[in-house]
């Protein structure tokens, strides 16, 4: 750098010198009048004067014509301008080479590029047409074996139908033919139903499959696919052992002909080996005399081939010589090209490590930064999981104390009706006595009763009209569910009434609800079974004939799906004195309403008395509220 920036100094002195010898070879009169100029200088002004005249003298031409040291810089500069020009040729020689290796080092890393995606590209369609072959060659033995399952099928069939032809003229009571087609319609209808219930099921389970889509939950849906094979597996033990019970049917009616029948195609049979084995013999000597005359002619073609292949033989010979010599020279200048790769490949791929540590290190970082989120998280969501157990576990021994307490309450309340009536008891019994005591001469009069308290006069129907009705009947109405399968679906609901421990699945409205353990009731055996029974696809239910087991109880509405229920808000109910049956309809002033469903609660002796007319009646009207609701009770139940 400090070499060409003297060179170009140099050049900058040397093309003003130039110019100025050409001003002053122009202008020559000039030069004399200022070197005259300079020559009449004052003697305080001697050095400078001297520096000046030196100057001109040297810018004067006629001096410097001649002189030895004007050619000697002119040399110079002649040798500074050829050093400089071939210095720059140097330069730029130097420039078009690095730009010829870049541009090379360029290239070749393209072509290796290329080379790579091709072998990438080769691979990957090897594997394709790998999996590819793969796939064919499953498809094919699929197909295959089901070629061989229909044929066995087909030939199963027509020996059935061949067997059960025999039979059809061979059997000598018509009634019996009559009745086992009887059977075998039944049958077919037996299993037609049969068809429909395993493709509602299926098509039940094909609704659960998209429910669990919808949540995402990979567990749920194992589960589905588990409850699905299991459905299946239970519908092919069902068909088999129809299958079963139908050929041993079958067989008990064919078997005296099955036996004439196999006599003769003993017979048949026997006929038609020998004539299979006469045939196959002439076929073979046929055979075998055209594969003499095939091989004769095979020695011939042989020999002509061969040669022919040795003229080509030499014919290959010579020119694989040849091609081995250019060979050689192409193997050594590719060998000086791979070089060149392998270096350059040696310092890309340096590169790539480099690139690759640091991405690995910036991956374990962010991993690292993710593990303890989700460590935080984890932990997070296992506090809120223990307060909500532990908000439940309160909420449950709450209720839990609430219906001891209630229990307590309603003993209290029975042994104090029973005091009450028998205390009436004896008051009426000593007042009969006092009456039919003798009255007569001599008779002493009674002794005075002493004082009792006091008691207003009443009855055991009155007494018994005061206690609270522990049985009623729950009229539901339910809104449809807005989640999972509910949410494209149709607008109903398969809703079964549950409290803590127990379900109620109704029955209709003539017909008292049936009680069920709550695991029992929302297991899969009654989920795939029966489900809700009569309110199956309703909205709106009636559960007859339900026990509170108390003056109030809690109860739950669950809308019944296949995997995960609609389990809706509890409430606190208890039989509504309000209800009236007048001219026939049924209304109730207190209406139980939670967020998603609403209900009358009415005592079961009213709800029998008015009938299942006047139930559904008020389950159409859709129980209009003329007053609020009682308190809903929050729990995660």
């Amino acid at each position: 750098m400090r070499i060409r920036r003297c060179f170009e100094l140099a050049t900058v002195v040397i093309c003003a010198s130039l110019a100025g010898l050409g001003q002053a070879a122009a202008n020559e009169d000039a030069a004399h009048a200022l070197a005259e100029k300079f020559a009449v200088k004052t003697a305080s002004d001697a050095p400078k004067a001297k520096a000046e005249e030196e100057q001109v003298i040297i810018a004067d031409p006629r001096r410097l014509a001649h002189d030895p040291q004007r050619q000697a810089a002119e040399e110079a500069k002649r040798k500074a301008e050829e050093e400089q020009a071939q210095a720059e040729a140097r330069r730029k020689a130097d420039e078009a080479s690095k730009r010829e290796a870049a541009r090379k080092a360029e290239d070749a890393r393209k072509q290796a590029e290329a080379k790579r995606k091709a072998d990438e590209e080769k691979r990957l369609a090897a594997e394709a047409a790998q999996r590819q072959a793969e796939e064919a060659r499953k498809q094919a033995e699929a197909r295959r074996a089901a070629e061989e399952r229909r044929m066995a099928e087909t030939a199963a069939k027509r020996d059935e139908e061949r067997r059960q032809a025999d039979a059809r003229r061979k059997a000598e009571e018509e009634q019996r033919l009559a009745e086992a087609k009887r059977k075998a319609d039944e049958e077919a209808r037996k299993a037609e139903d049969e068809k429909r219930r395993v493709t509602y099921e299926n098509e039940m389970l094909q609704r659960a499959r998209r429910e669990a889509e919808e949540r995402q939950a990979a567990a749920e849906k194992a589960r589905a696919e588990q409850e699905a094979r299991e459905a299946e597996r239970i519908a092919a033990e069902r068909a088999e052992e129809e299958q079963a019970e139908k050929a041993r049917r079958l067989a008990e009616e064919q078997r005296q002909a099955r036996e004439t029948f196999i006599a003769e195609r003993t017979r048949a049979e026997e006929a038609r080996r020998a004539e299979e084995k006469r045939i196959a013999d002439e076929r073979l000597a046929d055979e075998e005399r055209l594969a003499e005359e095939k091989r004769a002619d095979e020695a011939r073609q042989l020999a002509e081939r061969q040669r022919l292949a040795r003229e080509q033989f030499l014919a290959e010979e010579h020119r694989r010589a040849e091609e081995q010599r250019q060979a050689e020279e192409r193997r050594i200048a590719e060998q000086k090209r791979v070089a060149e790769e392998q270096r350059l490949a040696e310092e890309r791929r340096a590169e790539q490590e480099r690139l690759a540590e640091e991405t690995r290190a910036a991956d374990a970082r962010r991993l690292a930064e993710r593990q303890r989120i989700a460590r935080e998280q984890f932990m997070a969501e296992r506090q809120r999981a223990a307060e909500d157990q532990r908000l439940a576990d309160e909420r449950r021994i709450a209720e839990e104390r609430q219906q001891a307490l209630a229990a307590d309450r309603e003993a209290e309340h029975q042994r104090l009706t029973e005091r009450l009536l028998r205390r009436e008891e004896d008051r009426k019994f000593r007042e009969l006595k006092d009456e039919r005591g003798p009255m007569g001469l001599g008779a002493r009069p009674a002794p005075a009763a002493p004082p009792v308290a006091h008691t207003p006069a009443t009855s055991a129907q009155t007494f018994a009209g005061m206690m609270p009705a522990t049985r009623v009947t729950v009229l539901l109405v339910m809104q449809p569910g807005t989640n999972g399968i509910r949410r494209y679906g149709p607008k109903t609901a398969d809703p079964v009434l549950c409290t803590t421990a127990s379900c109620w699945v109704g029955a209709g409205v003539d017909r008292n609800a049936i009680v069920m353990r709550r695991m029992q009731a929302l297991g899969s055996g009654n989920t795939l079974g029966r489900r809700a029974a009569a309110c199956n696809h309703h909205l709106a239910c009636a559960f007859r004939a339900i026990d509170l087991q108390g003056p109030a109880a809690t109860v739950q509405p669950i809308d019944m799906r296949i995997l995960r229920h609609d389990r809706r808000e509890f409430l606190k109910i208890e039989a509504d004195p309000s209800c009236r049956l007048a001219r026939g309809a049924l209304t109730c002033e207190k209406t139980y309403t939670a967020r998603t469903w609403r209900a009358w609660v009415v005592p079961e002796a009213l709800a029998a008395k008015a009938g299942p007319s006047a139930l559904e009646a008020a389950l159409a009207s859709g129980l209009a509220t003329e007053r609020p609701s009682a308190e809903l009770i929050p729990t995660g139940l």
